[in-house]
């Protein structure tokens, strides 16, 4: 009971997070996208397309697919999207990426770069003087670290993947 407590606490803060982020990254995606005409995805669709991706390469990282990391994946999707959210599920990692594919078919499986979310909050907090960015490093780290977590084991190959994702978002030369 007091991990599903826990949970849910994680999950309703992450959600507070990510609804605290998304008109500032609205706003300079709005600027990037009228510049070059392409059709903006909402704030949601991109910071939720980009926290999904952190999740499903954690959720692999051990190369086992755990129900307790995809449930708990599908509750803060859940808390997001409501009576939309469509449920990850799958037998085999190749079809659980297929299946997030179809539904964000412009997306990379990669956490080798800084998302997009946190380049567009950096962006927004030099011209607002703003900590936008800061907070959404912690929720992508957050969330890699609650997803490596939550299958109650702590695989050599996950702390790997954490670590380059840690230096990924805060690295040292900055």
């Amino acid at each position: 009971m007091f991990a599903h407590t826990m949970r849910f606490q994680y999950i309703q803060s992450l959600k507070r997070t990510m609804t605290e982020l998304i008109a500032p990254v609205e706003t300079v995606q709005g600027q990037m996208y009228e510049e070059d005409g392409r059709v903006m995805p909402t704030g949601v669709e991109l910071i939720m397309g980009e926290l999904t991706t952190v999740a499903l390469i954690m959720i692999n990282a051990d190369l086992d697919i755990s129900r307790k990391e995809i449930d708990l994946l599908n509750n803060f999707r859940q808390a997001v999207y409501g009576d939309k959210y469509v449920a990850l599920a799958a037998e085999n990692y190749n079809e659980l990426c297929q299946k997030f594919l179809s539904m964000y078919p412009s997306r990379c499986l990669s956490i080798d770069s800084t998302p997009y979310t946190v380049q567009y909050l950096q962006t927004y907090d030099r011209e607002h003087g703003t900590d936008f960015a800061d907070k959404a490093k912690a929720m992508f780290l957050q969330l890699a670290v609650t997803i490596a977590s939550a299958d109650g084991r702590k695989d050599r190959e996950e702390h790997i993947v954490l670590r380059n994702f840690k230096e990924v978002l805060y690295p040292q030369n900055q």
